[in-house]
């Protein structure tokens, strides 16, 4: 987390609070400054959970699969304000913006973004040497709030500061790259490369078009497959009826939670609204694959079809993860 740009975190309305508003200003200036500065932010360590158990009658244990537990962020921030006014709505919009879930996020319960910027020297990948990052965070409690005499009475010429300290709670406890990685699959691809510069685990997300035309005769696809990571996904019978410029179907195929999804769109440029469809799922191909980092394998998928019918375009989209 870079302490020189902004650091901004999701709030009520669908907005952002920057909680680095003047990160890169030297507060200690006779002109008083109003706004926020990341003063520390801890990563702290993620349990790692897992079948683990004393061996009988011999030293060591029996021990199985892990996998990472909840991970929380502990940040401090000065608030400044240039009167006492100013600092007093500063500090209340900060803990406003730590409200566990706004009804914009409800469907989320309450886990929304967290956006900064790691350093890299990795310029060939990240040319501004910065990777852009968020994680999906919630408040874990109500901050709480450090005023002095000295900092919040002072002196008005220099100012009024005070400290803010909360802890976020990860959905996830990876750090996400801030914009999903978009790669197409046309009808002619037999094989694409998913590149991964993360080093933890991708799950894609597939998005189906029959075809870009404005009109279309319905079809249906017999049957597709999908093979990376050595696992392999069918999908059978994905129908697609005859598209009109207000109607169009398209299929969806989320890799982390293992679902297919039938979009139908009934209005022209609206949105498509989903219906969990596992039907379609082959019983005796059924494994979803996953992107490793590169350093675990190159990933390449193969597309194969059967039937005279295959889509024109297949979307592919996922985030790349740190720890």
């Amino acid at each position: 987390m870079d302490f020189n740009r902004p650091i901004t975190y999701q709030i009520a309305g669908g907005s952002t609070i920057d909680l680095n508003s003047i990160g890169s200003a030297e507060v200690t200036t006779s002109v008083p400054l109003g706004g926020y500065k990341v003063l520390s932010a801890a990563f702290n360590e993620v349990p790692l959970v897992g079948y683990m158990d004393k061996r009988a009658l011999r030293d060591g244990i029996d021990a199985a699969d892990t996998y990472l537990g909840n991970r929380s962020l502990s940040i401090v921030c000065g608030v400044f304000g240039t009167s006492t006014g100013d600092l007093g709505d500063r500090i209340q919009a900060l803990l406003d913006a730590m409200r566990p879930i706004p009804r914009t996020y409800e469907a989320d319960y309450g886990f929304r973004q967290l956006a900064f910027s790691q350093g890299t020297i990795d310029i060939a990948n990240f040319s501004t040497g910065f990777i852009p990052m968020m994680m999906l965070v919630r408040p874990a409690s109500l901050p709480s709030v450090q005023l002095t005499t000295a900092q919040s009475i002072g002196v008005s010429a220099k100012g009024f500061a005070a400290n803010v300290g909360f802890t976020l709670m990860a959905k996830q406890p990876y750090k996400f790259s801030a914009t999903q990685r978009s790669l197409s699959i046309t009808s002619s691809s037999a094989t694409t490369s998913f590149p991964n510069l993360g080093s933890a685990i991708a799950y894609p997300t597939f998005e189906i078009i029959y075809s870009s035309a404005s009109t279309y005769a319905a079809a249906t696809i017999t049957s597709v497959t999908f093979t990376f990571d050595s696992q392999s996904l069918k999908l059978n019978s994905l129908d697609f009826p005859a598209k009109t410029a207000s109607s169009e179907v398209r299929w969806y195929v989320d890799f982390e939670n293992q679902t297919v999804r039938r979009g139908v769109r009934s209005t022209a440029g609206g949105a498509y609204v989903t219906s969990l469809r596992q039907d379609v799922i082959d019983t005796t191909t059924y494994n979803f694959g996953t992107i490793p980092p590169t350093d675990d394998a190159t990933t390449t998928m193969t597309t194969t079809y059967t039937g005279a019918n295959i889509p024109a375009l297949i979307t592919v989209t996922y985030r790349e993860a740190w720890y």
